[in-house]
């Protein structure tokens, strides 16, 4: 009954953010997609806190270590080394900020894998 009740808890997961939102059992991961990186990094930002505030709002907690993102791009097409970081803030909306609650999140990279796309996907 455990993992039914655990379904049933975070099915509206998907409700708080524009990022096309799949989960797999306790796995979650979002898509978004966009012509400009650093537009398409603030909009990631600005939703994944969104589902931050669910996430405390629902008293779950994000695995910080399990959490990474990739960018695909079309071949040959160079990637910023500036480019800005995915963020995790953990505080709290209203309340005093604390520095150690917000986390840049760890970029995976897959040098050996290249697509064709018309647009660059995180």
């Amino acid at each position: 009954m455990g993992p039914i009740l655990f379904l049933c808890y975070i099915n509206d997961l998907h409700t708080v953010t524009d990022l096309l939102t799949l989960m797999y059992a306790d796995d979650t991961f979002t898509l978004d997609a966009g012509e400009d990186l650093n537009t398409l990094i603030n909009t990631v930002n600005r939703e994944i806190n969104k589902i931050a505030v669910w996430f405390r709002a629902n008293k779950l907690a994000v695995n910080i270590d399990k959490t990474k993102y990739i960018i695909f791009r079309m071949k040959g097409k160079k990637i910023d080394k500036n480019t800005p970081d995915i963020i995790y803030n953990g505080n709290e909306p209203g309340q005093p900020h604390d520095h150690t609650l917000v986390t840049p999140l760890e970029r995976t990279m897959m040098n050996t894998l290249h697509l064709n796309a018309e647009h660059t996907n995180i």
